[in-house]
């Protein structure tokens, strides 16, 4: 059984994938909220669309602890420029 570490490169590409997954997602949400204001049965689409507005931003919510953990490794590693006087 072998553990993959994620790095911080990892993370930051977790991060921006689940974004703009999260992104593409509520707009569709969105769009369908759009669409079902014309149709006849509005109520049950709306609250569909508004479940996958939700779903969407639930990843672009969930994107930001993916930045934390990145910025977490990237302090414990020591990257930057140490000067001592």
């Amino acid at each position: 059984m072998s553990f993959y570490i994620r790095t911080a490169g990892d993370h930051l590409i977790l991060a921006t994938d689940h974004y703009f997954t999260g992104f593409v997602i509520s707009f569709v949400g969105v769009g369908l909220m759009g669409l079902s204001t014309t149709m006849m049965d509005s109520k049950e689409s709306m609250i569909f669309a508004s479940f996958i507005s939700l779903v969407g931003i639930t990843f672009m919510v969930e994107s930001h602890s993916h930045y934390k953990k990145a910025g977490l490794i990237l302090n414990q590693n020591g990257v930057g420029l140490k000067i001592k006087l």
